[in-house]
């Protein structure tokens, strides 16, 4: 009890000591502490949710650590059909306002969507992959073309080292 009690001593003057912008930090990681017990809760209730691969879905990616994406964003469903059908989860990559500079990135164009509920532009960024939980999908906004999904996998294929940047070219 003792030892928890100087551990929490130490964690408040650590905390009383930051910037002024780490506490916003802080506050936000408070607040997104409470979106992630709704979410545990609404994954519990989510089993009706069957988003395909090359579909575009908002999505809760939370607070970030370091160079992460956050906040609510588009996704690319990148995962396989049937494993979006029976998993939990669901394998993304983000989608960013970013310019395309790495062989990883994808650039969206009009003619990257077989339909879109709204205008969406920025590039798709594989090396920020990421499997999370089903409860995170908010809606499906769009759907990508064969093509640009193909053109999203070389870069995954790529992030992941499985074949050499030239390949992209």
């Amino acid at each position: 009890m003792e030892q928890n009690i100087y551990e929490l001593s130490d964690k408040l003057n650590f905390i009383m000591n930051v910037k002024e912008s780490d506490k916003d930090r802080f506050k936000n990681i408070i607040s997104w502490a409470g979106e992630m017990m709704d979410l545990t809760i609404k994954e519990r209730m989510v089993k009706e949710i069957y988003p395909r691969k090359g579909e575009i879905w908002t999505c809760n990616m939370g607070e970030n650590v370091g160079c992460e994406l956050n906040k609510i964003r588009p996704v690319l469903i990148v995962s396989n059909d049937k494993g979006n059908r029976n998993s939990p989860i669901v394998t993304v990559d983000p989608i960013s306002n970013g310019e395309e500079m790495l062989p990883t990135h994808v650039k969206l164009h009009v003619d990257s969507f077989a339909y879109t509920e709204k205008s969406i532009t920025g590039t798709v960024k594989s090396e920020q992959m990421k499997a999370l939980s089903k409860a995170r999908l908010g809606r499906k906004i769009g759907e990508v073309t064969p093509e640009t999904m193909v053109k999203v996998e070389l870069s995954i294929l790529i992030s992941l080292g499985m074949i050499g940047e030239l390949a992209k070219a």
